[in-house]
């Protein structure tokens, strides 16, 4: 049987924001690390930023600063038309931070200090109005919402390293459209059609 999608299909709209997402946090941390920072030139502040990846799946090393990992979580398809579906997809962004026990430092509270900046940078980012649409064109990005924060239990390696995680639940609407088929022109089909009317109304006949 012969193909019948003649055309190269380019990425879904879900591939693509998840890809946005990533790289508005990166822009907008390293950008609150620096307003955040000190000296003259400025020193970033690493407690405002991270390294981003997505669909990682090798584990966050004790070694590695701040991580943030963004994946594909649930996609449910509704509003089906002949051009498009509505695509409502959660989206989970998890984020690693950790913190050194010292003398004059308490990893535990440092390290769950970190993770609560973070994770509130992230919420004020992806719900402030100037994402409302992700950075899309009008017509793709329905809308979107932080729905859940979730914390995970305090890890402790043993050594005097604390390392802490959490999980933002951020769902997004977005529009997925496909290609149509080429309308085929009826003006070459010639039916002659006969309309007599009669006690019932008016009917059709065709004529051969």
């Amino acid at each position: 049987m012969a193909v019948k999608i003649d055309y190269t299909i380019q990425s879904s709209n879900f591939e693509l924001v998840r890809d946005r997402i990533a790289l508005i946090l990166k822009e907008e941390l390293d950008n609150q690390a620096l307003l955040q920072g000190a000296g003259d030139p400025v020193v970033p502040n690493d407690d405002y930023t991270a390294d981003i990846y997505t669909e990682r799946f090798t584990p966050v090393d004790k070694s590695e600063p701040n991580v943030i990992i963004i994946s594909l979580g649930n996609s449910s398809l509704t509003n089906r038309t002949p051009i498009s579906q509505i695509n409502e997809c959660s989206f989970n962004i998890d984020v690693f931070t950790k913190s050194k026990q010292t003398s004059t430092g308490y990893g535990y509270y440092n390290s769950a200090v970190k993770l609560q900046k973070l994770i509130g940078l992230i919420r004020h980012i992806l719900m402030s109005p100037y994402y409302d649409r992700l950075s899309f064109s009008d017509g793709i990005i329905a809308n979107r919402s932080v729905n859940q924060i979730q914390y995970s239990e305090v890890i402790d390696e043993q050594d005097a390293i604390y390392s802490r995680m959490a999980r933002i639940t951020f769902e997004v609407h977005m529009i997925e459209n496909n290609n149509q088929i080429t309308p085929i022109d009826a003006s070459s089909y010639q039916t002659i059609i006969k309309i007599e009317e009669t006690e019932k109304g008016y009917l059709l006949i065709k004529e051969n």
